[in-house]
């Protein structure tokens, strides 16, 4: 039974990953599109 969690463990891992990864790139893009926003209503 020790050695499933083990096995499933890199899969979780790796899904984990590009999911934060693809938070990361949502955030920026978001962070980037609000910034635009903010300088073209400022301009």
């Amino acid at each position: 039974m020790s050695d499933t969690p083990r096995h499933e463990e890199p899969l979780d891992d790796t899904e984990t990953y590009q999911w934060l990864q693809l938070l990361k790139l949502l955030l920026t893009i978001a962070v980037a599109g609000l910034t635009c926003l903010e300088l073209l209503g400022v301009l």
